[in-house]
């Protein structure tokens, strides 16, 4: 008899034991007669060609999954070739919503699963869930542990065990969640009327690895006190780099939150920061420098017909160009801040000599387009000249693994050269490294000390960040 392959590794050596088959790489143990059945339907299904691709791809996703730098990209493209030859394929299609960066999409896959039909992978993938757990995750993941334990697919001794790791992940996830003192890219205005829309762009940003604070979300429910419910908005508009009003007819309401009570503590916190002869200046005349950064983004054709919210608005962004609806466009946006307007305090003639650069230019073009390989080529070319700059971009990609293979020693050199030739980015990025033992051992004074330069130079990342680990 042919031997059978393993689906969760693609390893060929299954040693029977019994009525039981077990992987001798995986340790997985699959039913004899069960997974005769599912082997005799694939091999229907392929050619030998096919069949040997498959189980090369397998051994490639698991060697992906259990590396030690975790590369999203190369996993997805494997899940999707797995798929292509067998597009009901469980461990393919789990990895894939997992790495797909929305936990929404991962919600969904996991109250799909039939806990018969996939016994073999069920502890695999609440383990796998709970250890990078999302909030949103916690319902589903109960629940299947439930319809499995019901199945007999995993004992109660085992159900305990697993519901102990995932209440003491949780509790983690929470305190992080919660927190408005921690520092994220972006707080998010809105009008409660749009709340899809803004989850919806909410679950792009946060696919794209930026952090967001959502009143909707980031506040427990049952607060009764308006005081400690503005108290909170206000420490988290305090601690993001980044404000994102979700514009349209609702958010335009003098019944919006957004207006009544965020835009006008923006406004006195940009006054504060503003220096004392400018105080007295209409709020359209104070420099954007002296502002927090902020991006409008646009979600429907807004007609004027909220007065009210027409003129809070274009003052608020007086100056400023709209953002149509596309995700994208945001994050653009932000990148365009981050270079220019959000560090415009002080700028430096290095970060002017960097925007007249071509070949700098021509880099941060081709990796908006995605194009990483060839923007990495034009990063080391520019670093190799001493450009701070390109070292913080090149640092990134080293960081992430993007046109590079994930190399965590490598982005901490990149940031700490950025560092020493001026870059307040780069003092930052420097900072995060000491700061959660990224490419070097955890250092909290040299974090402290790092991020103290980049604030001294303006960069708005490292005040939030000295002022939420006082």
């Amino acid at each position: 008899m042919e031997a059978r392959i393993c689906r969760n590794c693609g390893n060929p050596q299954l040693k029977q034991d019994g009525n039981l088959l077990k992987c001798k790489y995986c340790e997985i143990v699959y039913h004899n007669e069960r997974e005769q059945k599912v082997h005799e339907k694939l091999r229907e299904l392929l050619d030998d060609i096919k069949w040997e691709s498959l189980n090369n791809l397998r051994q490639q996703l698991y060697g992906y999954i259990h590396s030690d730098t975790i590369n999203s990209e190369a996993i997805l493209e494997t899940c999707r070739e797995i798929r292509h030859l067998v597009p009901d394929d469980f461990t393919a299609g789990f990895y894939e919503a997992a790495h797909s960066g929305n936990a929404r999409t991962l919600a969904e896959f996991i109250n799909k699963i039939d806990a018969n039909d996939n016994y073999p992978f069920i502890e695999i993938a609440i383990r796998y869930v709970i250890k990078e757990l999302d909030y949103s995750l916690y319902l589903p993941i109960v629940n299947l542990m439930d319809r499995a334990l019901q199945a007999r697919v995993i004992s109660l001794e085992l159900k305990d065990e697993l519901q102990r790791m995932l209440e003491e992940e949780a509790s983690n996830v929470q305190r992080q969640l919660f927190n408005p003192n921690i520092t994220r890219d972006f707080f998010i205005m809105y009008s409660s009327k749009d709340i899809e829309k803004v989850m919806e762009l909410v679950d792009f940003i946060e696919s794209q690895k930026f952090s967001c604070f959502v009143s909707q979300r980031n506040i427990r429910h049952g607060r009764d006190s308006k005081h400690e419910f503005k108290a909170i908005l206000e420490t988290a508009m305090d601690n993001c780099n980044c404000l994102i009003f979700v514009s349209s007819v609702n958010s335009r309401s003098h019944a919006c939150y957004a207006l009544d009570e965020e835009m006008p503590y923006v406004k006195a916190q940009d006054k504060q920061n503003t220096p004392p002869e400018m105080r007295n200046l209409p709020y359209t005349r104070i420099p954007y420098k002296y502002k927090k950064p902020r991006i409008e983004y646009l979600i429907d054709c807004y007609d004027g017909s909220n007065v009210y919210g027409e003129d809070a608005v274009e003052e608020f962004f007086y100056g400023l160009e709209r953002v149509q609806h596309d995700p994208i466009n945001v994050l653009r946006r932000y990148r365009e801040i981050e270079e220019g307007w959000g560090n415009a305090s002080k700028t430096t003639k290095s970060s002017s000599k960097s925007r007249d650069n071509e070949n700098l230019e021509k880099a941060k073009e081709l990796f908006e387009d995605k194009k990483y390989i060839e923007a990495v080529e034009l990063f080391e070319k520019e670093a190799r000249k001493g450009n701070a700059s390109a070292y913080c971009n090149l640092g990134y990609c080293y960081e992430v693994g993007l046109g590079v293979d994930r190399d965590l020693d490598l982005a901490f050199k990149c940031y700490q050269r950025a560092a020493k030739a001026g870059s307040a980015r780069g003092q930052y990025n420097l900072g995060v490294c000491y700061a959660l033992g990224i490419g070097v051992d955890k250092n909290l004074d040299a974090a402290i000390e790092s991020m103290n330069k980049a604030a001294k130079s303006g960069d708005r990342k490292a005040k939030s960040w000295l002022k939420s680990n006082k």
